[in-house]
């Protein structure tokens, strides 16, 4: 009776919400949602985040290098600026970095993870910037006051992988402690593809009492990876050996990234409960790229960010019925530095791109209870975002020689950083609105509609290479959708949306070919659906199916937009095999992808071809939770793919590969 409960918490799809403390979740009612659990994961025979994430519907991955590194992972078509269109959360805390870079997966190990949850098409009223396609919501395993505790991970399998994971936590009176270690390495299925991280944290947490609780956590996550580069798409019919060549063996990076947070949640009783959470994050990124020869320079990215979130909730009495209203509250602001140089900072002639990016925002939301069935949820927020970029060269001195007369740089004169471009300076005000309608027709369907405004504004990647009137983009999505459950551990969910954007902001390339990035110069706009179900087939056999639908469109363009597959889908098949031995197939389809570069190129390649991948894992437990040993197999039938198209150039995935792990908590 244990585990089947356990399974039904495993098989749901709405966000279960708990007002223990501070919620902080964002509003989901009128948004199809997703949630996976920490069961879910254990069972799941998936061996990355991006993987996991990529099964339910409409989430794509994109992947240049075959592991988690340089990994983004696309909600409802925003195709290839997805990183900047789709928010990563951790713990309250944006992933996203202020260049193209978007959210580093890499340093998110899925054994310390509680709970994903997928909210598509929303999140922009609370989370503001770039919550265009949705947001993905992540929170890990926090410590909890006690006895010593702890658990040790140790994964092996195929291309050289390693992996070795522990946490110990422990708790006196209020004060409770977590350290958390782990390395991760592996060769890649391609030559130079390789990832060697290490991450390490710790967070000290004091809850003297229910109402209150404050903590401090430091995380840091270095590594060093290679980068293989693009292969002719002709490597996708032929042997294993081309598909895990490398383009070139000389391109890869490091990166060293520390975060430091601190925050408290404070429960006043009827007076609502405050969230104050600060955060600071310090990134350097040395890379080299586009290497062809030997003496290449790194080219060093180096970026900060500092963000203070302060947020409120309160629950008011409702004359309409038994339910509260719940008014929401907060103020944010972060800024951020960047510099990154085209190569080697000490070397003449290298360009320096750098600039300062300002936001300040807040927002007000409420869930209003009309009655026992009716819920309307209605948002706003307002942003003042500025930016700040320059464009330097490493120079020398000039000297004016006389006879004959002419100018000579200065060989024994200091080098100095001169303006090579114009300075950009932008400064603009941005809205987003949010109102909706959820129906509880009966005790096993709601019925839900929602509309919302969201926007983006450039990042400084996008700023350095761009036309002069680039502005942030602006769109609005509507949707509307069910959820049925029928029976305990079953649940059908389907959603049907529109999402029209304007001035989106694209890739694009001036008359001379240079790269230009600017505002599209017609609306664009991605029109399709979203179906879920869970469902128990027997007593020891579920079922998930998941499939998504979008059209990506521009308005009097031919053809869809460059790098969105419009169906996804994916089957999921648990089995109980014994008592402590379940068993997990697990399938994924996508269809075929129009190149990335299908705007610029003036010879149109051929799609990337769609693919399905397959894999099955199996887990045994011993005795009870305390010792678990897994065996996955992924890419089953050793499928070859790729995610990614650039003029014709593919970034082959893994073939089959085996992965075994033992666990242990104690």
């Amino acid at each position: 009776m244990a585990r089947a409960q356990a399974d039904d918490r495993a098989y749901e799809l709405s966000p279960v919400e708990v007002r223990a403390r501070f919620t902080g979740n964002l509003p989901t009612d009128g948004h199809s949602t997703s949630v996976i659990e920490a069961e879910d994961i254990e069972r799941s025979a998936a061996t990355s985040l991006p993987e996991l994430i990529a099964r339910e519907a409409n989430v794509n991955l994109q992947s240049l290098s075959g592991t988690e590194k340089w990994t983004s992972l696309d909600i409802r078509g925003m195709g290839e600026t997805a990183s900047s269109n789709v928010v990563v959360l951790v713990d309250g805390v944006r992933l996203n970095e202020l260049d193209l870079s978007g959210s580093d997966l890499s340093g998110l190990n899925l054994s310390r993870i509680e709970r994903i949850r997928i909210v598509r098409g929303g999140g922009a009223v609370r989370v503001g910037d770039g919550a265009v396609g949705g947001v993905i919501d992540i929170v890990t395993r926090a410590p909890a006051p006690g006895t010593v505790s702890g658990s040790l991970r140790a994964e092996a399998g195929a291309y050289g992988t390693r992996k070795y994971t522990g946490s110990v936590a422990a708790g006196a009176g209020p004060l409770s402690l977590q350290l958390t270690a782990g390395r991760s390495d592996t060769d890649g299925f391609r030559r130079n593809g390789y990832l060697y991280s290490r991450d390490g944290s710790a967070e000290l947490r004091f809850s003297p009492d229910a109402r209150f609780s404050a903590w401090v956590r430091v995380v840091r996550h270095v590594d060093e990876y290679g980068l293989p580069g693009g292969l002719p798409a002709s490597v996708l019919s032929q042997g294993e050996a081309a598909r895990r060549a490398a383009a070139s063996l000389l391109n890869g990076g490091t990166t060293d990234d520390s975060r430091y947070m601190a925050g408290a949640d404070i429960d006043a009783g009827p007076f609502g409960v405050t969230r104050v959470q600060a955060s600071s994050r310090l990134r350097e990124n040395p890379f080299i790229i586009g290497c062809v020869s030997a003496g290449c320079d790194e080219a060093p990215i180096r970026s900060s960010r500092h963000a203070l979130q302060i947020d409120h909730e309160i629950d008011l009495p409702s004359a309409l019925g038994a339910r509260p209203h719940q008014l929401g509250f907060g103020l944010n602001s972060w800024n951020g530095d960047y510099q990154r140089h085209t190569g080697s900072p000490t070397a003449i002639g290298t360009t320096r791109h750098s600039g300062d990016i300002h936001s300040h925002g807040g927002y007000a939301d409420a869930r209003l209870a009309l009655g026992e069935r009716w819920t309307l949820n209605l948002g706003a927020r307002i942003d003042r975002f500025r930016s700040d970029r320059d464009t330097e060269v490493l120079s020398l001195p000039t000297v004016v020689i006389p006879v004959p007369p002419f100018v000579a740089p200065c060989t024994t004169c200091a080098p100095f950083w001169a303006a090579s471009a114009a300075p950009s300076r932008g400064t603009w005000r941005n809205h987003a609105r949010e109102i909706g309608l959820s129906w509880d027709a009966t005790p096993t369907l709601s019925i839900h509609a929602s509309a919302s405004s969201h926007f983006r504004s450039p990042n400084i990647d996008e700023l350095a290479q761009a036309s002069a009137d680039i502005r942030p983009q602006s769109g609005r999505t509507e949707e509307a959708g069910m959820r049925y459950r029928p029976v305990a551990g079953a649940e059908l969910a389907l959603s049907v949306f529109r999402i029209r954007i304007d001035d989106e902001i694209f890739f694009g390339r001036d008359a001379f070919g240079v790269s230009n990035n600017t505002n599209f110069p017609l609306p664009t706009e991605r029109r399709g659906f979203e179906f879920q179900s869970r469902w128990p087939l027997t007593s020891v056999l579920r079922a998930a199916f998941n499939f998504g639908y979008v059209q990506p469109k521009a308005d009097d363009f031919d053809g869809d937009l460059p790098g969105v597959p419009r169906r996804n889908a994916s089957l999921r098949l648990d089995w109980q095999v014994l008592e402590r031995v379940d068993a997990t197939l697990a399938a994924r389809y996508v269809s075929s992808v129009r190149d990335n570069n299908a705007f610029d190129d003036p010879n149109p390649r051929p799609r990337l071809a769609a693919y399905t991948v397959v894999d099955a894992g199996m887990r045994w437990r011993p005795h009870g939770e305390a010792l678990s040993m897994s065996l996955s197999v992924n890419n089953l039938f050793d499928r070859a793919y790729a995610t990614r198209q650039y003029s014709g150039d593919v970034y082959p995935m893994p073939g089959r590969h085996v992965m075994v792990a033992a666990s242990m908590t104690f």
